[in-house]
């Protein structure tokens, strides 16, 4: 819960930046606002870390199940328990 909290406080921040006005207008040195200095950054940096915790989630979850895979192979009713960790990562 903690990683989706993160990931919409680096999404508003990104918008609170290029949703403010003053963002635009205001000029700081050599006729350059903030968002010209920005120049995108902190959307990408937003973009790239979302990516990122995705990636590291899906890679997380499929190590999960491969773990619980491997631990029912010599279980009895195994197959079962197989099929239903097969149709987990086929809903993915």
């Amino acid at each position: 819960m903690d990683e989706y909290r993160n990931q919409v406080e680096l999404m508003r921040q990104a918008l609170l930046f290029y949703g403010n006005v003053e963002n635009y207008t205001k000029e700081l040195k050599q006729d350059l606002t903030p968002v010209d200095i920005d120049n995108g950054s902190q959307a990408r940096f937003a973009l790239e870390t979302l990516e990122t915790v995705e990636k590291l989630k899906k890679d997380m979850e499929e190590e999960y199940l491969d773990t619980i895979k491997q631990s029912l192979e010599d279980q009895p009713n195994q197959q079962s328990m197989l099929n239903l960790i097969e149709a987990i990562k086929k809903s993915k």
